[in-house]
């Protein structure tokens, strides 16, 4: 099925280059429609259902904020990608802000632009997914309800069975209950694959991940005692094609050869979503005809949960797409801050890996520590020296600047935490600091870490500093500005650098 792209664009030249964009990739399957004024953009928007909106800023007579608002409310699956030949920032946060996708300012490239649209288009695919994946999960549940009112519904006629039902479901319950948190694919896969061995004692068991671009199963995670199938193995989808075209579960003889046995293949897949395949070949009373439809909810549990890992991997991947916006916005107004700040994440997660943050920690010690800097879009480049930066006068008005970069992030509510990092990045070690006085343990961890690691190399890369001054100045702020214990892992992270 083709999608449609409506361009919004007064000018036919900049509106023909888009429409050419938009067409140029047919792997997207989309197509485009071109409205020079408010007239026809209205016409076409009553008329045709939209995939994404690209429309300029000043576009016609139509008040383009009002309309994202209103569209963006109504249509929420439709991103709406904004241009402007003025880069003012505040115009492009509040288009952000009232429900806009992205903002690109003019001129641009072609591969500028087709990133952006490419990158709307997928996000779009995902929360459709993601509504599919609602639906499923909804199904899930209305089935395990349904089970257990059949179960109460003839306790008393099935004793024996309903011991062997209530034990199924208890698998079920305690698999469904190590997965009921998101986490990365890997992390998902081995629990999975765990709580599997713990539940069931299979003979053997695989778990294969399709790819979609090579159009092959590659082994994620196995236990196989003579080890015909290893971890990385790679194996072509026609092996697998009988038992995924009906996406049913297969029940077929042991693989093993073992005795009262069966090999279960479940394949993992939503509607046209080919996720993998799970192996297991298990004792035959865990395939009996009543614990097929266990069977039934362990693929579906399993598919799920694969799935929204990967999900949330490509959300987290869109987030950095976003955080790489903000920097390159940084780079306009202060040339090489971008650089530094990449160098400062890297220093920092080296950091926080030695004091074992969490998974969530560290996501948020990333994020703050490439961000750290954005406040200085709101004050000239040349103010940002070191003479300055110490100054009575003048360093105060930087530092404020620095934690007020902050509240640029207002609008986005997953940097929530990543915002309250920078707010408390100068909160001193002795609680002497701002802007709250928070101390020693009171300050968050990220905050510590990129207060370090941000000086250390703001002294060393952009004032220019000497090692020995630097060191002279890190080591006497221990314990009053700094973090002792993070001061000198940083010298230990700089000098394996």
């Amino acid at each position: 099925m083709t999608d449609k792209i409506l361009i919004a664009e007064s000018e036919p030249t900049v509106a023909t280059f888009l429409k050419k964009i938009v067409e140029y990739d047919k792997a997207n399957n989309l197509e485009a429609d071109i409205a020079l004024d408010g007239k026809s953009f209205m016409s076409f928007i009553k008329k045709e259902e939209y995939a994404m909106i690209l429309i300029d800023m000043a576009f016609g007579n139509i008040n383009v904020i009002d309309f994202i608002s209103k569209y963006s409310s109504a249509k929420p699956l439709v991103p709406i990608i904004t241009t402007s030949a003025n880069i003012d920032i505040n115009v492009a946060l509040t288009a952000l802000r009232t429900g806009a996708y992205d903002f690109v300012s003019k001129p641009f490239t072609a591969d500028t632009m087709l990133l952006v649209i490419k990158n709307a288009h997928e996000k779009r695919q995902l929360l459709q997914d993601k509504e599919q994946l609602n639906m499923d999960i909804q199904m899930v549940n209305d089935e395990l309800t349904n089970a257990n009112e059949i179960i109460t519904h003839q306790k008393e006629q099935i004793n024996v069975s309903l011991t062997n039902v209530l034990s199924e479901i208890e698998r079920i319950k305690e698999l469904s209950t190590t997965l009921s948190s998101i986490k990365s694919t890997d992390t998902t896969i081995n629990l999975i694959h765990d709580k599997v061995q713990e539940l069931y004692s299979p003979n053997a068991a695989e778990i294969l991940i399709f790819d979609e671009k090579k159009k092959v199963y590659i082994v994620k995670k196995e236990y196989n005692p003579d080890k015909e199938f290893t971890a990385g193995t790679v194996i072509n989808e026609n092996q697998f094609k009988h038992i995924v075209s009906n996406n049913a579960i297969s029940i077929e003889k042991s693989i093993k050869h073992a005795e009262e046995s069966n090999t279960v293949y479940l394949p993992l897949s939503m509607g046209k979503l080919n996720v993998g395949i799970m192996i297991l070949d298990l004792k035959s009373k865990y395939c009996s005809e009543y614990a097929r439809h266990f069977m039934d909810m362990l693929q579906h549990l399993v598919t799920i949960s694969i799935t929204n890992s990967k999900f949330l991997e490509e959300s987290r991947r869109s987030y950095l797409e976003s955080l790489i916006a903000f920097l390159l916005l940084e780079e306009k107004i202060h040339k090489g801050i971008k650089h530094h700040s990449e160098i400062v994440s890297s220093i920092s997660i080296k950091i926080g890996r030695i004091v074992k943050l969490s998974e969530d920690d560290m996501r948020t010690l990333q994020y703050a520590s490439l961000l750290h800097l954005l406040g200085l879009t709101s004050i000239p480049a040349e103010m940002f020296t070191y003479e300055n930066y110490l100054s009575e006068e003048k360093g105060p008005i930087i530092k404020n600047a620095i934690v007020g970069g902050a509240d640029i992030l207002t609008p986005i509510a997953y940097l929530e935490s990543t915002q309250k990092v920078i707010r408390m990045i100068y909160e001193n070690f002795d609680g002497s600091g701002i802007p709250t006085g928070a101390a020693g343990d009171n300050i968050p961890y990220a905050s510590r870490i990129i207060r370090v690691a941000g000086e250390y190399l703001a002294m060393s890369n952009r004032f220019k500093m000497g090692r020995t001054d630097i060191e002279k100045r890190m080591n006497d702020g221990k314990g009053t500005l700094y973090d002792p214990k993070i001061v000198d892992l940083m010298y230990e992270v700089i000098k394996k650098s």
